[in-house]
């Protein structure tokens, strides 16, 4: 008989012809010559898998569009964020040039400045220039304000006051140990004492086992210039600073100027005490010399100043020629 089956294998139902055993699943398909053994039960199985994807596939068909709007959103998601890294890299290297091009120009204009500079110094260092050696302005007014806040004390003998190269620390009186013969300890150079005395340490009384300091006086008579009027008054003093950066004092006897490139503070009498009396340091006391006021009281135990005279000759004196046997000698007071 005709089976559907086996005409449907070629479409050609006026050549196809089946036969089929009541108790077999079998199907034997007449094609002309040729026979085809076709398994109903096989045939069967292979429907109902087909029958199965099928519904399983349409089952999750519905997720498929859900699935793909996920995952272009994620892909979105993605690429925005690569493009946020990457604007991001974008200014940071913008940034770096930025620096780098800010950094590059300050290093070119202090490179200009140096080389500016180089030249001036080269020009004003070059021969026949007026401006050769000088030094820098800024260590010039370094220099001249250390040197103004700088200098040299020494003492003006004679007078309470200072010179006007100089700038006053304190003024007082001059006093040592005494110079009589019958006091023969104590000091033998001389002080200036200051005239407001501190004390913190003291016994009262005298004592036996102390050193003594006296005043001293002036003892110039016999008509000694204008120091004449000055015999039996106290000395003042004066203690000074030098200005002007000196920072080197020297005292000249016998010479009332100063060396080249050196300041004269003041010049003098050369005095000390008498040759005949203990001996005391040799000053030199200004040719204006004053006197402390009211001072006019001739004491014994005080310290004395008597102009010194050179004595030449043999047997120990100062050369004679440039010195003349018993003229007084003059001295100065020199800083540099």
């Amino acid at each position: 008989m005709e089976n559907p089956i086996c005409c449907s294998m070629d479409g050609k139902s006026d050549q196809c012809s089946s036969s089929r055993s009541s108790a077999s699943t079998t199907v034997v398909c007449d094609k002309g010559l040729d026979q085809v053994h076709f398994d109903y039960a096989s045939y069967d199985t292979h429907l109902n898998k087909q029958l199965i994807r099928n519904n399983m596939m349409n089952k999750h068909r519905w997720m498929i569009p859900y699935c793909t709007v996920a995952a272009v959103f994620i892909a979105c998601g993605a690429l925005l964020g690569l493009v946020a890294v990457y604007v991001e890299l974008c200014r940071a290297n913008t940034v770096l040039m930025t620096n780098r091009e800010l950094i590059h120009a300050q290093e070119i204009q202090m490179l200009n400045q140096t080389h500016a500079m180089d030249q001036l110094r080269n020009a004003m260092e070059g021969p026949g220039t007026r401006f050769q050696g000088a030094p820098r302005a800024d260590v010039v007014s370094e220099e001249a304000s250390v040197k103004a806040a700088t200098g040299t004390v020494y003492f003006h003998w004679g007078v309470g006051d200072c010179p006007d190269t100089s700038s006053l620390v304190y003024s007082g009186f001059a006093a040592s140990g005494s110079s009589m013969s019958v006091n023969k300890g104590g000091g033998g150079n001389i002080l200036c004492m200051v005239s407001d005395p501190e004390y913190d340490m003291t016994t009262g009384g005298s004592q036996d086992f102390r050193g003594k300091i006296y005043s001293l006086e002036y003892r110039n008579g016999n008509n000694f210039g204008t120091q004449s009027d000055l015999h039996g008054h106290d000395v003042p003093c004066a203690a000074c600073m030098t200005g002007g950066g000196r920072q080197a004092t020297l005292m000249i006897p016998g010479r009332i100027t100063c060396p080249d490139n050196w300041t004269r503070e003041y010049s003098g009498i050369l005095m000390s005490s008498r040759n005949n009396n203990v001996r005391t340091s040799y000053t030199c006391v200004a040719i204006a010399a004053e006197s402390r006021p009211g001072t006019m009281v001739e004491d014994g135990n005080s310290s004395l100043l008597y102009p010194v005279e050179g004595v030449c000759g043999t047997g120990g004196g100062l050369p004679c020629g440039p010195y003349v046997d018993g003229n007084e000698l003059q001295c100065a007071v020199c800083s540099k």
